[in-house]
């Protein structure tokens, strides 16, 4: 895998063979499962259960069948300082996965919000802003594609229209603002 052009900022989506991708990928109606933040070289930030962490970009798609970068159209290096410094601070906070955010983002967004109307998509919106009462609001925790759009939001380079905890990996990919950088992995099962 070359990662020799990618920067800081830049954006990597993926999935894996795994069950809880192909979930992902259903329930959303997307190509990918996850979206996590390059910090630096060959680093990446991402929010994982049980927690946001920064680690080596390799440990972070060990298990992908299939990944790619992209970058904002207007990323510079005062963006992405600021983007990254956000990610960061949550990663060295260890800020908890929000797995009804996760959820939540892939019953309104994925599928063309098929889901959204339903009993249950209504009881995981409920569910999700119970959690995000307070003062951090939705900032208490994050799912992956949460935190890097929340990043580029609190930067002032918004990635998005919708708000970080309502859009999925496959609906952030494919935001007007990002260019394709390199296709980093092809496998056999990368495709849904």
């Amino acid at each position: 895998m070359d990662i020799s052009n990618l920067r800081a900022a830049d954006l990597v989506f993926s999935t894996t063979p795994g069950a809880q991708s192909g979930a992902i990928r259903f329930g959303s109606c997307a190509k990918v499962s996850h979206a996590l933040l390059i910090s630096g070289p060959n680093q990446c930030i991402e929010a994982v259960q049980p927690h946001t962490r920064e680690t080596k970009l390799g440990n972070c798609l060990v298990k992908a069948s299939y990944a790619v970068a992209f970058r904002h159209k207007r990323m510079t290096p005062f963006f992405a300082k600021k983007i990254v410094k956000f990610a960061r601070q949550h990663a060295e906070a260890r800020t908890p996965y929000d797995l009804f955010g996760a959820i939540r983002s892939g019953v309104e967004m994925g599928c063309k919000g098929r889901f959204a109307k339903t009993g249950t998509g209504f009881r995981i919106r409920l569910l999700d802003d119970h959690n995000a009462v307070g003062e951090q609001g939705h900032d208490r925790t994050f799912f992956c594609s949460e935190l890097v759009a929340r990043a580029f939001e609190v930067a002032g380079l918004r990635l998005t229209n919708r708000p970080a905890h309502a859009i999925p990996p496959g609906a952030l990919m494919e935001a007007p603002e990002l260019k394709l950088i390199k296709i980093l992995i092809t496998k056999e099962h990368a495709h849904p």
